[in-house]
């Protein structure tokens, strides 16, 4: 498969985890059942914002659209934050610098492996 085919799939799935990204990050806390895992809360934060990123970089035709992706995943993960009390839920500065940083961390990866594809 070459990238030009799976650039509507990576759009479809980018979609669809900032969807879930969304729906679990404005679910009321009061909600959650208290048995799950406990998990590092950035950490969750830090990866989910790598994929969301990433998918939209895998999306993108050209550099152009990749620093829309890039900067539309910054914004929604700082809208996300400021939209969480309204559903019970804590906004936090942190929260919003490990988004921001998840983001960054797929900008590298994606930067860095076009590198390496280009020189094979």
């Amino acid at each position: 498969m070459n990238l030009n085919s799976f650039r509507p799939i990576a759009f479809c799935l980018w979609v669809i985890s900032m969807s879930v990204v969304c729906i679990g990050s404005l679910y009321p806390i009061d909600k959650i059942p208290t048995d799950l895992p406990q998990l590092n809360d950035k950490l969750l934060h830090l990866g989910a914002y790598s994929v969301i990123a990433f998918l939209g970089l895998s999306a993108a035709k050209n550099i152009s659209q990749g620093l829309v992706f890039v900067m539309v995943s910054i914004f929604f993960g700082v809208l996300i934050e400021f939209l969480q009390p309204l559903t019970g839920r804590g906004f936090e500065y942190l929260d919003m610098l490990a988004n921001t940083a998840g983001v960054a961390i797929a900008c590298f990866v994606f930067v860095v492996g076009d590198k390496i594809k280009s020189n094979l």
